[in-house]
């Protein structure tokens, strides 16, 4: 998945003890909207499967501030996944050739 040219971030690769490789990236935007735009326009240019969806809230649980996507792209291989996260004013992709190891990574890492 690419992202769009507002954004500023950085991106960290690991390879696990098993020989996955995982891709962490976070990229913040000047504003909330300009993530929601590069959310949308990332989501509509790739072709992957979303094998789920979902609303992200803030700590009170009450206000919705993104979306969590988890799905795969078989180019990458047959076990490959990733998430795709819109939280406010940042995006945050994980993406390993294993998607067990994407969701045990992400389970680490997250804040929402």
């Amino acid at each position: 998945m690419g992202m769009c040219e507002e954004g500023l971030g950085g991106f960290s690769s690991y390879e696990s003890y098993d020989g996955e490789k995982l891709i962490f990236s976070r990229v913040r935007f000047p504003s909330a909207e300009d993530a929601h735009k590069c959310f949308g326009a990332t989501l509509g240019k790739d072709n992957f499967t979303i094998l789920g969806r979902e609303e992200l809230f803030d700590r009170s649980g009450t206000v919705v501030v993104g979306e969590r996507i988890v799905g795969k792209n078989d180019l990458d291989g047959p076990d490959s996944g990733f998430v795709f996260s819109l939280d406010e004013d940042s995006i945050v992709q994980i993406h390993s050739t294993s998607l067990s190891h994407t969701l045990i990574f992400e389970k680490q890492v997250r804040k929402y």
